[in-house]
């Protein structure tokens, strides 16, 4: 078991560290906006995390949620479908939450399994493309990322908004897989806890 654990900690590492390799253009970039690309990836991690908890419960019925489990969700993901700004810290901690207050021990291996499974998928197709770290991986910027909306502001959701401290919460959004997946278990949550 622990030698799972070391291979998935290692991998995770390299997961970590990719984005630090940053391609060229990024050199350039305002420290601000660095610093915030850094914390956004935190809440995107926390997004595909619960994607994964959804995945293993449509993929695996033996490791459903208890009703414990299933209240304890319940409540972290309504905190995070009340929150407006969802920042690297808040995602961090809601990680912890997850993975060591929340999952017990089967059920984590099977997330860590679908992680590692996806980052995969990642590398392999980046590798070909010869794109960036995090290409096409969800990454929760809005299109236009850095564009300004009408009046100059940068459009709610956006890398350039997040940095400039506005509303960031790609959990949310329905309009993404990500938040397509956060309301499904949200919803199986609430249900399995007994709230409607």
């Amino acid at each position: 078991m622990s030698k799972f654990f070391f291979i998935f900690g290692f991998i995770v590492a390299l997961v970590v560290m990719l984005p630090l390799q940053l391609p060229a253009q990024r050199h350039s970039e305002d420290p601000a906006l660095q610093k915030a690309r850094v914390e956004t990836e935190q809440v995107l991690d926390l997004g595909r995390l619960i994607g994964f908890i959804q995945r293993m419960l449509e993929e695996r019925p033996d490791l459903e949620l208890s009703r414990e489990q299933a209240v304890a969700l319940a409540d972290l993901l309504g905190e995070i479908r009340t929150t407006s700004r969802l920042t690297g810290a808040a995602a961090r901690s809601m990680t912890a939450r997850i993975e060591n207050d929340i999952l017990n021990a089967r059920q984590l291996q099977h997330t860590d399994r679908l992680w590692i499974e996806s980052e995969q998928s990642r590398l392999a197709a980046t590798a070909g493309t010869g794109s960036g770290a995090r290409a096409g991986a969800g990454s929760g910027s809005a299109p236009g990322a850095g564009a300004a909306a009408e009046g100059g502001a940068p459009p709610a959701g956006s890398l350039a908004a997040y940095a400039a401290g506005g509303p960031y919460n790609p959990l949310i959004d329905t309009s993404r897989r990500q938040g397509e997946d956060f309301e499904a278990l949200f919803a199986y949550v609430r249900a399995r806890a007994g709230r409607r």
